[in-house]
């Protein structure tokens, strides 16, 4: 009992500690939750279901998006853990009519300025690890896959911070559940390291060889061909 005791309170002063600080990765960035369609069914699809040349990739705004006459733009699910770059094969409806009826469905479209910009998402609920992954494609989230938008230069680091163990630490003193929602991160203590280029080249590395692995499945909009042949 001495020793749960001990434990119980040094958790509480950690989390004192860690709520009462000023270094917050919300200084580096949004956290955002995404939207909820209302009908999954009618807009929703996966990019094998439709032609290729309707789905518009790489843009970079919403403005972006319509100068190139997309029908579809990618749609970032939680799909399952993850970590560094995949489980992407989602699209959504987002020409002008269906934009229309988007901003009147589901939850209207929240956080709209920030679709289509490079992103770190994770699942809003998953195991007892959170499963970071870029997305660099222009697309759209999810309000299951809640995403952090870092400032300038900063995004392969804050990725390589919410998939580290420090991060996993901090989240089971502020969250003891499995819901790793944008509101909890955005709380989280964050200090940029002075050796950012090393663990920025790590970081990387990671999400090269998970690019790779995943654009070998043939569920990735970007498969070739299989590696066997």
């Amino acid at each position: 009992m001495r020793e749960l005791s001990l434990f119980i309170q040094k958790a509480n002063h950690q989390k004192i500690y860690l709520l009462s600080t000023k270094l917050k990765i919300k200084e580096y960035g949004e956290a955002r939750q995404g939207m909820a369609t209302g009908d999954n069914e009618k807009f929703l699809r996966y990019w094998h279901e439709v032609r290729f040349s309707e789905i518009s990739f790489n843009n970079k705004t919403h403005q972006k998006f319509k100068q190139n006459n997309g029908r579809y733009a990618p749609f970032i699910k939680s799909n399952g853990y993850r970590r560094w770059f995949g489980n992407c094969y989602d699209i959504i409806k987002f020409d002008d009519k269906n934009y229309n009826l988007l901003s009147k469905s589901g939850n209207c479209l929240p956080s709209r300025q920030y679709y289509f910009l490079d992103c770190v998402n994770w699942n809003s609920i998953g195991t007892d690890k959170l499963g970071a992954r870029i997305a660099d494609f222009g697309g759209v989230f999810s309000n299951s896959a809640h995403a952090f938008f870092p400032n300038k230069d900063e995004l392969l680091y804050c990725c390589g911070f919410l998939n580290s163990k420090v991060l996993e630490s901090y989240v089971k003193i502020l969250s003891p559940t499995i819901n790793y929602n944008s509101g909890i991160l955005r709380e989280v203590p964050l200090l940029i390291d002075n050796n950012r280029i090393t663990i920025e080249n790590i970081v990387k590395c990671n999400v090269n060889i998970e690019r790779y692995d995943w654009d070998q499945s043939e569920i990735s909009w970007n498969f070739k061909k299989s590696p066997l042949i």
